[in-house]
């Protein structure tokens, strides 16, 4: 014996003879507001993310998919993107409400689109719908061009 509980670390377990054994259900219950702490949530995904087997994709899955991509590529230039390049300054309000209009997205998105300007604002959409959307955006004061 070397180690300063060493005495006690092997001496036999107490079993209640009173009380009955607490679910393992129950055991973990009472650690649930160590659910509450910062980065709880966190380390358990990342300790998930380290334990989970990594799924390698077969030979004939990775040429399957590979065929489908380039599928995609070449049929790219049939659904353009719409790159937003410059809105008037003196508008900004309008403008945001425009790109909220047309792309559904938040007011802290549709900001920073319009303040970071040029930016994609849509892709792979119809060219019908690309130009109805270049002409809603040239008509609130914009600069849109389909690519």
């Amino acid at each position: 014996m070397t180690g300063k509980y060493d005495a006690i670390l092997h001496l036999p377990h107490h079993v209640s003879e009173k009380h009955p054994p607490m679910p393992m259900a129950d055991r973990a219950a009472q650690f649930a507001p160590f659910a509450a702490l910062t980065g709880y949530d966190a380390a358990i995904r990342e300790n998930a993310r380290l334990t989970q087997e990594r799924i390698v994709p077969a030979e004939a899955e990775l040429a399957a998919l590979d065929r489908r991509f380039r599928l995609l590529a070449e049929h790219l230039d049939e659904r353009p993107e719409i790159r937003l390049t410059r809105f008037r300054p003196d508008e900004r309000k309008a403008d945001v409400k425009v790109v909220r209009a047309l792309t559904g997205l938040g007011l802290k998105e549709a900001k920073e689109i319009v303040d970071n300007c040029p930016k994609t604002l849509k892709e792979a959409v119809s060219k019908e719908d690309a130009e109805k959307i270049v002409n809603d955006l040239k008509e609130a004061g914009a600069t849109a061009e389909i690519k």
